[in-house]
Formats: C-alpha cells, sequence, structure tokens
C-alpha cells in the first residue's frame, strides 16, 4: 500500500476534529505531560495549543526534565481525574504509538481516510499528523462524557 500524504491526512483529521468540537456541550481538554530529553518539546507544546486553540479545544502542557519522568507518571492519573480534561497523555521524544491509545471507532474512522495503524505507529510528535490524532482523541473523549 503506498504511504499517505501525512500533510493531508493532518488536514483532514482536524477538519473533522473542527466540527466536532463544535457540536460538543462542552470544551474538550487536553493535558500534555512532556518529559524533556533533548528535543524541543516547548515548540511542541506551542504549536499543539495553537492548533487546539484553533479547533476549539483548550490544552494545557507540563514539562518534566528527563530525571523526574516518574513524577510525571505520577501526575498523570489526578490530571485524568479533572472534569475539564478529557484526556491526559505522558509524551517522551521517541513519541507515543499513539494506536495503543485511540479507540476503536476513532481507529475505524481513519483507516477510511487511509490512515492505517501502521503508519500511526512510525508517527513522530513532530509532525503535524500526530498533533491531529492527539486533538481528534480529546474531542472523542469529550464527546463520550469521559
Amino acid at each position: 500500500m503506498a504511504e499517505i500524504d501525512r500533510n493531508a491526512a493532518a488536514r483532514e483529521v482536524l477538519s473533522w476534529v473542527r466540527g466536532e468540537a463544535g457540536r460538543l456541550e462542552v470544551r474538550p481538554g487536553l493535558a500534555l505531560l512532556l518529559v524533556e530529553d533533548g528535543w524541543d518539546s516547548r515548540a511542541f507544546s506551542a504549536q499543539l495549543e495553537r492548533e487546539g486553540e484553533e479547533c476549539g479545544i483548550y490544552c494545557e502542557a507540563y514539562t518534566f526534565p528527563a530525571p523526574l519522568r516518574e513524577e510525571a507518571e505520577e501526575l498523570l492519573p489526578l490530571l485524568e481525574t479533572r472534569g475539564d480534561l478529557h484526556w491526559a497523555v505522558l509524551l517522551r521524544r521517541d513519541g507515543l504509538d499513539l494506536s495503543g491509545h485511540l479507540s476503536a471507532s476513532l481507529l475505524e474512522r481513519l483507516e477510511v481516510w487511509g490512515i492505517l495503524p501502521e503508519t500511526i505507529a512510525r508517527l513522530t510528535p513532530e509532525e503535524a499528523l500526530f498533533r491531529a490524532l492527539l486533538l481528534a482523541g480529546a474531542v472523542e473523549r469529550a464527546g463520550q462524557g469521559n
């Protein structure tokens, strides 16, 4: 199977995210816990917050130096209990295979757009599609009341 245009796919996902966020009665919220270990997490979080704002999603980021990774992991369950956050994600430089964190219904929708789990597994945080999928996950969870 031919590789998809990941930037075009990101635009498609963000268009869907904007539409879904606009239909919800609550503003979706996403928290990112970024473990800094040699990557530009500040630029990543700033870009994600801009894209989230454009889509109607509240984003907040917490940055931890690599030696405090365990503290970041301990904060994750506390953030998941907040009512204004629908998804909290711990992210390291090596990324995160989002395919294991997205719901089956969202994965099915992505496959219709040609975004397969194998593609998702290879994404890096620097890619627009990676950020778009984080926002999609937050919107979907907000829609489920989680």
